[in-house]
């Protein structure tokens, strides 16, 4: 599959270069863009999906300009892309596993932003796109009053543009 957007670009960078191992290891989540997938179950236990989402309403903002030969080229800063981190809660999981689960999702989250920070310069995409950061480490977003319960970490990213 050809990288045709910001965002599976970034999902490429992930599963490229994803280190955990099972149950956390990249063929054992599901990686995609958009949103999550209540219907998909995971091949493993715990279901994990990573999904990057373009939220498309967020601010733009002006960082001046770079000096080239023939002309100015604005340098913009976008804020509307978001790592979802999702981990789902087996039916009849309780005490003390509950701590195992909420575990995985740190690790998971961890790994994202660790990946974002290390290579967030190189992500390659038809266009002009500069530097792919996360901010922060992620809010958490957990869905406990939901069946099945499900762990969400949010991580905003900046995606620096380049603009003639």
């Amino acid at each position: 599959m050809a990288v045709v957007t910001i965002a599976e670009a970034i999902v490429t960078v992930l599963t490229a270069n994803w280190t955990l191992a099972a149950p956390l290891a990249a063929a054992d989540i599901h990686f995609d863009t958009g949103w999550i997938d209540r219907e998909w179950t995971g091949a493993t236990d715990p279901a994990i999906q990573i999904i990057v989402t373009y939220m498309g309403v967020g601010p733009i903002s002006y960082y001046g300009r770079v000096a080239t030969a023939n002309r100015g080229h604005h340098l913009l800063g976008y804020l509307d892309y978001v790592v979802n981190v999702w981990v789902r809660i087996p039916a009849g999981v309780g005490g003390a596993d509950d701590q195992l689960y909420l575990d995985y999702a740190e690790q998971l989250r961890w790994e994202v932003v660790d990946l974002l920070n290390h290579y967030g310069c190189s992500i390659a995409t038809p266009v002009k796109v500069g530097p792919v950061l996360p901010l922060g480490f992620g809010l958490a977003l957990h869905e406990l009053d939901r069946t099945p319960r499900i762990l969400r970490f949010e991580i905003p990213v900046l995606v620096w543009y380049q603009r003639d």
